[in-house]
């Protein structure tokens, strides 16, 4: 498993180091029962996910099962909703550590999406729907 994390402030506004989300990420794993290989920011700005899409490929290439993001509040809903579907079309599980919840390779998202969208709604995200 890999870690994913973010290297501008997303969590209501607020950054947190990547040395705290790290911490957050490994606990998550280690409660989950998830061996996890190393963890990487986000290293472009602007809701990209140019580093995601490159831990996508070297996990497909390294038989990694899954990517442990540190929050679905990392990117805007519609960025999550990429993020979750280049996952699934690459055999990957995706969990979300501050929120606790996993997404696993052949489950359909369903009910993720209503408890998603309300958390963007009420961080402000003006790009939900």
């Amino acid at each position: 498993m890999f870690g994913y994390m973010s290297s501008t402030p997303f969590w209501y506004g607020t950054y947190l180091p990547q040395r705290i989300q790290g911490i957050i990420i490994r606990d998550y794993c280690l409660s989950n029962d998830i061996v996890l290989k190393w963890s990487i920011p986000e290293i472009s700005k602007e809701n990209r996910t140019f580093t995601y899409h490159r831990l996508v490929n070297y996990a497909g290439e390294n038989n990694i099962d899954g990517i442990v993001i540190i929050s679905y509040l990392m990117h805007s809903f519609s960025i999550i909703e990429e993020i979750i579907e280049e996952a699934h079309a690459n055999g990957l599980s995706i969990h979300f550590a501050i929120e606790n919840v996993s997404i696993s390779k052949n489950e359909d998202p369903g009910s993720f999406w209503s408890t998603a969208q309300a958390a963007h709604l009420a961080k402000g995200w003006e790009n939900v729907a």
